[in-house]
Order: structure tokens, then C-alpha cells, then sequence
């Protein structure tokens, strides 16, 4: 009901893709890091449309494209100066919050801010960036298969709570000792709190202390034993 300014808006309607006989538009989540789902008949006429699905993509969704050769939808999106894709796989009809949804994260030469997708065969996207302050726009092509199984790192058995924290942060279930380092990403892509700890003993428990931290969402970056994954964090306002 209110159309001003919002940097932390859930409702920027930024991907739209085609399939069947309905139109979907993918919001980019400033605010949570989700993506929400709205269809539209393709049919001509005024509609009032609702919400018919919700993906945690991690990051800020920009564009997207319905492959009939693969039946899958890709998405494209970036987080700070990490683009990624989001590939949704295996759904029924529009059910698309309970497919399989692989994250897909690259490296690419010019801008990092990936916003258009488009198909050349089941494999094969073209992808194209807009200019930004590290990069020229560029067009690119590349080969999810390829993505998939070189930039998917495993995955880290780690917990961290509470979530929401307030101040005092906890991190568990590292099982080899070493280096680790966290980051605080907000929802305009800058990064509001970096620590690096070293760790000595296994499964060692690491507390951060957020105290002047805004209260908010974040996309928390935790890096150790060589792996760089990505959690959603929600700050509370208590104590700030």
C-alpha cells in the first residue's frame, strides 16, 4: 500500500519468464534474500494476482528464462560481487517451492551484476552483466553442467544460533582446526561486519560479538577448511 522508496523492499519485480499458458514474475528480495512467485494468465485482461511460491535464492534475483529443452527454469542473481544461478528442476505444474533448486556460483571477467538469461540449447545460456563500478557490461556464454560441477563446493556441517541473534553469535561443528572468517553482507551488498578467527581444537565453537550491528537481515559469508558458504542471519533490534 505504500509506493516509496524502500532500499529493503520485497516487492522489485525484476525476472519474468514464459511457460505454458502463464506468465511468472521472480521478485528481487532486497530485504530477506528470498525470491517470491507471482503468476499472471497469458490470456489479455485486468487481474489482481497472488503469491503461488517463495525460494530462499540467497542473493538479489535479476532475470530468468523457461528452458523446453531441459524443463527447467533458470535464474540468474548476484550478492555483493558474487554472481550465481539458480536452477529450479524437477517441479509439478507451478509448483516451483517444493523443485530441486541448485545454486550455482562463477567467476566472470567485467561486471559481476548479472541480468538477463536466455537459452541456445538444454546446456547453454548466453548471460549478460550492466556496467558497474568493477566492470564493463558484457555478454557471456556458459555451460551449467560445467558450472555445476566446478564451482559447487561441499557442504559444511556447521550450526549457528540463535537465529535471530541479538548480540552474541555462535558458530559450531568445524571438524578440523585452522582459519576461518566471517562476513555480514546487508541488503544493498555492502559488507558491515568481517572477522577472522584461527581455531585450535576440534569442533572448537566460535562466538562473534555483533554489538553495533544494525538489526536487519544478512546474508552471513563463512569461510573455513577451504569452503566459502552462505546463511541467511536476522539481527534483532534488542540491544542496539
Amino acid at each position: 500500500v505504500n509506493f516509496d522508496s524502500n532500499p529493503q523492499t520485497n516487492f522489485d519485480a525484476a525476472a519474468l519468464i514464459s511457460m505454458e499458458d502463464s506468465l511468472y514474475i521472480f521478485t528481487k528480495n532486497r530485504g530477506d534474500f528470498y525470491t517470491n512467485i507471482y503468476s499472471i494468465p497469458k490470456t489479455p485482461g485486468d487481474y489482481q494476482i497472488k503469491r503461488v511460491g517463495r525460494i530462499n535464492s540467497m542473493g538479489l534475483i535479476t532475470g530468468g528464462v523457461h528452458n523446453p529443452l531441459s524443463q527447467e527454469i533458470m535464474l540468474t542473481g548476484y550478492i555483493l560481487t558474487e554472481p550465481f544461478l539458480l536452477r529450479i528442476s524437477d517441479f509439478t505444474g507451478n509448483d516451483f517451492t517444493s523443485a530441486r533448486i541448485d545454486r550455482m556460483t562463477y567467476q566472470v571477467a567485467g561486471s559481476y551484476q548479472i541480468e538477463a538469461i536466455e537459452a541456445i540449447n538444454d546446456m547453454d545460456y548466453y548471460i549478460t552483466s550492466e556496467t558497474n563500478t568493477l566492470g564493463d557490461a558484457t555478454l557471456f556464454r556458459i555451460n551449467t553442467d560445467f558450472v555445476l560441477s566446478a564451482k559447487i563446493p561441499p557442504t559444511l556441517d556447521i550450526q549457528y544460533f540463535p537465529n535471530p541473534v541479538t548480540r552474541l553469535l555462535e558458530i559450531s561443528g568445524l571438524q578440523n582446526p585452522g582459519e576461518t572468517g566471517m562476513s555480514l553482507i546487508n541488503t544493498m551488498g555492502k559488507q558491515v561486519f568481517h572477522h577472522n578467527t584461527v581455531t585450535t581444537i576440534p569442533y572448537e565453537s566460535i562466538k562473534y560479538d555483533l554489538t553495533g550491528v544494525p538489526g536487519g537481515f544478512y546474508l552471513m559469508r563463512f569461510t573455513a577448511q577451504g569452503v566459502d558458504i552462505s546463511r541467511k542471519l536476522i539481527i534483532g533490534q534488542t540491544g542496539f
